[in-house]
């Protein structure tokens, strides 16, 4: 039986007063913001002093950015510097570009281009970290009236930095897609109080898309709760619901469509970008939305019955006319690729492959999604019918497919964040209930929960006690001589390592896959792969070119046209008999000859001049 839903959602003592609240809340927001930031102060520094970053895809985005600086067209996504002479076209999204544009030419105006950059990269994240700070309240809010927005911050604050998306240095697409879908949870929530709001939640939806496809499976989610709320109810506000959702993604979709992409593509369909496939079937939904708000169904069973022809209708324009879609955001992949490289990536693995290598990065992960389905599951069988029940279920549905989905790809994970925050804090706010007897124990309770559930070093701490049961497995032989070789992998990633490389007459580099972004932003250099799947050429020549024996291995790279070898001693290698343990063992081929430069842990060589037949 569940608890009436007054005293489970609101905190036993009294609220404090709107103007009491609205005085203390801008303090406790720059306090949370400043607070969140305590544990990154030496990533900060070290961007700040050493320009380090902490991923490759930020390396490849700051590259994007570089070029758009430099005059490369707005709608020309090549990096011409990947696998020349063609270049890669890539499939990121222009948009989030207009921000670090934006501050990177405001902090050029007092500060050197370089470290213009640098203060770009630390304060794009602390932008987007304050907007979801701000999304996150107003969600707990519109789920929670009477819960405190300064439970909502903490939690928050608690949670962001662990997901890993908002830290200093990052400036991929992933942080500013999590916000765009906290806002749109938050409108989509509200809509059922003013069905208007609907509108804002399809542009939400819209620029969500056009930044990345990796949320699809949670804006489908929500796209499809007016529809839910349609067939359930068919009132006049469900209908205008439905009305207002249509119009704005009409409206919206078509335009962000323009913004980012070339006339000349418009027609054109891929699996892993928003093209013209996604366009036709959003916009046939948007049509169907717009039909049936109209519709005189007054029966539960006839409106049924419309959504029913609405999904045949969505299905065949899917089947008949866009069925390369069907094989999902990697269908385009080489068969050859996915076994050398997309199968071990860390993001895309399912999470018992995740699980198996790293258990306690994927407990510390999951625990959060976990504690905030259980909260949303108690407050949606506690809610009141109507708009409060209806915002629970967005929350669980999302929840639910999102985890679900976490089992084939478990990247999926950090886009939960916002729909687990407000399940914490119920429950947080549940146990602060049935602790009102002794007001010190409820908060110590609240505390401890929501640290446990949210905060990194806690949940970490825990995950890790729980590891204990599932240990890691130890360094293998490869792995233990590559660090006494070279030390920490990441010293093959820092500016100091490419410096001296980048001294040297501008040429084509042939390196592991996940080097080329090094290459790339601190060098001149080109580079013939880096680890994006549309870079399908250049990563399988690659492979090919580290996997083949010496000889075979020359003829590929003069095929390539490469001028220089890059090495990375503390990489590990499991192989015998190839270029690449070659080069590990320092036993370079008579046709590469190494330079003396002060690379830390990279081996540099130049490629020896003459061709094939010579030897």
């Amino acid at each position: 039986m569940s608890l009436p839903h007054a005293t489970i959602e609101a905190p036993s003592r009294p609220a404090a007063s709107g103007l009491a609240a609205s005085a203390r809340f801008p303090l406790a927001f720059l306090g949370a913001l400043a607070l969140g930031q305590l544990g990154n102060l030496a990533l900060i520094g070290s961007i700040w002093r050493n320009n380090n970053f902490g991923d490759t895809d930020d390396a490849t985005r700051l590259v994007q950015v570089r070029n758009l600086m430099a005059g490369q067209g707005w709608f020309d996504m090549s990096e011409y510097r990947l696998d020349p002479p063609a270049g890669v076209f890539s499939h990121w999204s222009r948009i989030v570009d207009i921000p670090l544009v934006a501050l990177t030419k405001a902090f050029g105006l007092f500060l050197s281009p370089d470290m213009a950059e640098r203060a770009m990269r630390i304060a794009f994240p602390l932008l987007l970290t304050a907007a979801l700070y701000w999304l996150v309240v107003r969600l707990g809010g519109a789920l929670m009236q009477r819960a405190s927005p300064l439970h909502m911050l903490g939690a928050g604050v608690a949670s962001t930095p662990f997901y890993g998306q908002f830290v200093p240095g990052r400036i991929d697409h992933h942080a500013p897609q999590i916000v765009v879908l906290a806002a749109m949870a938050l409108t989509i929530v509200l809509s059922f109080r003013k069905p208007a709001f609907a509108a804002l939640a399809a542009a939400c939806a819209a620029l969500a898309l056009a930044i990345s496809l990796e949320g699809l499976p949670l804006i489908a989610v929500m796209g499809a709760a007016p529809l839910v709320a349609w067939i359930a109810n068919g009132a006049h506000d469900d209908r205008a619901r439905l009305g207002w959702f249509a119009l704005g993604l009409a409206i919206a979709l078509p335009a962000f469509y323009a913004l980012t992409i070339a006339p000349a593509r418009w027609l054109l369909t891929f699996v892993d970008a928003l093209s013209f496939g996604y366009l036709c079937l959003a916009l046939v939904g948007a049509a169907g939305f717009g039909a049936l708000s109209l519709a005189p169904a007054r029966t539960q069973r006839l409106r049924l019955g419309f959504a029913a022809a609405l999904a045949v209708a969505l299905a065949m324009v899917l089947v008949l006319g866009f069925p390369h879609l069907l094989h999902g955001p990697f269908g385009d992949v080489a068969p050859a690729l996915r076994v050398k490289w997309l199968q071990t990536v860390t993001e895309v693995q399912p999470l018992w492959v995740a699980f198996a290598d790293r258990p306690v990065t994927v407990l510390a992960a999951i625990v959060m999604p976990l504690a905030g389905l259980a909260g949303a599951a108690r407050a949606l069988a506690a809610a009141q019918p109507g708009a409060e029940r209806a915002g629970w279920m967005v929350v669980v549905a999302c929840l639910v497919v999102g985890l679900a989905l976490s089992a084939a790809m478990n990247r999926t994970l950090y886009l939960l964040s916002p729909f687990a925050i407000p399940g914490v804090v119920f429950l947080a706010l549940d146990l602060q209930r049935r602790a009102q007897k002794y007001p010190a124990a409820g908060d110590v309770a609240v505390f401890t929960l929501t640290l446990l559930c949210c905060a990194p070093p806690a949940v970490t701490a825990f995950a890790g006690a729980l590891g204990g049961i599932f240990p890691a497995a130890p360094p293998t032989a490869a792995q233990t001589a590559a660090m006494q070789r070279g030390g920490s992998p990441q010293n093959c990633f820092s500016p100091s390592a490419w410096r001296a490389l980048d001294a040297l007459p501008p040429g084509l580099v042939f390196a592991d896959v996940d080097l080329g972004p090094s290459a790339l932003v601190y060098t001149r250099h080109a580079v013939l792969a880096a680890p994006y799947h549309r870079d399908g050429r250049g990563m399988l020549a690659v492979f090919a070119g580290m996997e083949a024996s010496p000889a075979a291995a020359e003829t590929i790279l003069r095929d390539n046209h490469v001028a220089y070898v890059v090495a990375c001693r503390a990489a590990p290698v499991e192989t015998h008999g190839d270029l690449q343990a070659a080069l590990a063992a320092g036993t370079a081929p008579h046709w590469l000859r190494k330079l003396a430069l002060s690379a830390g842990a990279l081996d540099v060589y130049a490629m020896a001049p003459g061709d094939i037949a010579k030897h």
